[in-house]
């Protein structure tokens, strides 16, 4: 088991391309500070459209807009301005965790999923 005090992030991307971030009206500020326009990286949240919530893009390869490959490691591109759901994965309590790949996430609500 893995806790928030032994977690190393291994790179392997999965997270940025196996789920569906929501965002905030405070991280869209946030991206938007750091120079990117809302229509490039925003989309609305196709699990609540009746609330007009906002999720980050897909790329065509089904990866967050946002990931990048360098080599063999898969990296955030606005890692200093990310979500605050970026922030906290895989801990959003403190329930120790079998390893942080999406599946593993008990915790990470359903509905952010990506439909399969």
């Amino acid at each position: 088991m893995i806790t928030s005090d032994d977690f190393k992030c291994t790179f392997c991307g999965k997270c940025c391309i196996e789920l569906t971030v929501k965002i905030s009206d405070e991280d869209i500020k946030r991206i938007k500070k750091a120079g990117h326009k809302r229509k490039d990286f925003a989309v609305k949240d196709m699990f609540d459209l009746r609330t007009g919530k906002y999720a980050l893009k897909k790329q065509e390869n089904e990866w967050c807009v946002f990931l990048r490959k360098e080599g063999e490691k898969y990296l955030c591109s606005i890692h200093e301005h990310r979500p605050e759901t970026c922030r906290k994965y895989p801990f959003f309590d403190d329930t120790p965790l079998k390893s942080c790949l999406p599946e593993d996430v008990l915790h990470w609500p359903a509905y952010w999923r990506k439909n399969k």
